[in-house]
């Protein structure tokens, strides 16, 4: 296990969330029925269930309606931020995309007291003033189980890149975060000496693998449709997306050893034609009811210390304690000096 950075959960901060008394979320003023707001999150499975648990209530309790996008696209982001031609109002981003925001001014301030978010319901290490957490997921190791049993499974990284003893095809990110930490935990490094990211390392342990790699995904559900339909033997990418897909009867099966944690948060860009709204929808989706709602329909860890109350104890989520014993916490701040760097690498990289 990794040591815990700066600015995600550590271990023992997750292991130690308190199971405390219910909060109550106080209701917005009723909107007049032609408002709305548009929330960008990441497609798929996710966002389905984003919308049973968040959207649709919120437009119930509100008047307010959700039109939804995705992908949600950190240049486009920053983009209509600094053209001024503002499109979105709140988007579901990574912690990393958070903290470099946040340095170039591209979000609206969310005061949690005057909205109603009690600050000390999330990890500290996850709340900043301008933004609000609200998953912990983790890019786990998946398979296809009509492909590959799961006793001759592929269960580590060095095992994911080793393709004469575990063939099939694979897929992994065509995104530096989390495909960095994974091509060094297959090259042999020890979880707990990850950062700072040895990038040369990555690379040379990405060579080993890249012609194996039938797609580079861009997108999360695409990672799940490919695993799901049998075009790959392999994945690396989301675990929730993948354990709803087998709820729901695909072949596919999730490795929890040396999956890497990541977080996300809500976010308002700045200049949003909407701001009462989106901060009313933040907090909205950040009450512990709502969080627990959201594990109903897919696996994600809730950064609501609360919602845990409400969530069955025998869920398989990434923060569960046995569970999260076998991950690696990835350091979102290292990501946030580094990414754009790291990124040009890899996109020439793909290009060779």
């Amino acid at each position: 296990m990794s040591r815990a950075p700066t600015f995600l959960l550590s271990r023992r901060a997750i292991l130690a969330l308190p199971i405390l008394a219910m909060g109550t979320f106080a209701a917005a003023q009723t909107a007049h029925a032609e408002e709305s707001i548009v929330v960008v999150g990441q497609g798929g499975s996710y966002q389905e269930a984003q919308r049973k648990a968040f959207f649709e209530p919120f437009t119930k309790a509100t008047g307010i309606k959700i039109i939804e996008q995705s992908p949600a696209d950190n240049g486009k982001f920053q983009a209509m931020v600094e053209s001024g031609n503002v499109e979105w109002d709140v988007v579901d981003v990574g912690q990393d995309f958070v903290l470099r925001g946040r340095k170039l001014n591209l979000f609206e301030p969310i005061d949690y007291a005057k909205v109603g978010i009690v600050k000390s319901d999330f990890p500290a290490a996850l709340v900043t003033d301008y933004s609000v957490p609200s998953i912990i997921w983790s890019t786990t190791l998946n398979y296809n189980t009509d492909l590959v049993k799961p006793e001759k499974s592929a269960k580590t990284w060095a095992q994911f890149w080793d393709v004469k003893n575990y063939p099939g095809e694979r897929t992994l990110p065509k995104a530096p975060v989390n495909l960095l930490e994974i091509a060094l935990l297959a090259d042999g490094v020890d979880p707990a000496k990850l950062y700072p990211l040895d990038v040369d390392r990555a690379f040379r342990s990405l060579d080993k693998i890249k012609p194996y790699i039938q797609v580079w995904w861009e997108t999360a559900g695409k990672a799940e449709q490919l695993l799901v339909d049998g075009e790959v033997a392999y994945s690396a990418a989301g675990q929730a997306r993948v354990q709803k897909a087998a709820r729901q009867g695909a072949h596919v099966a999730v490795n929890w050893d040396q999956g890497t944690l990541t977080s996300q948060s809500w976010v308002i860009p700045r200049g949003s034609k909407h701001l009462e709204a989106a901060r009313k929808f933040a907090a909205f989706v950040s009450s512990p009811e709502r969080q627990a709602e959201l594990a109903k329909y897919i696996d994600y860890g809730p950064s609501n210390s609360k919602a845990f109350q409400f969530i069955p104890k025998d869920a398989e989520l990434p923060t569960t304690p046995d569970l999260l014993k076998k991950q690696v916490l990835t350091d979102p701040q290292w990501w946030a000096e580094n990414i754009d760097s790291v990124n040009e690498r890899l996109n020439k990289w793909l290009l060779q």
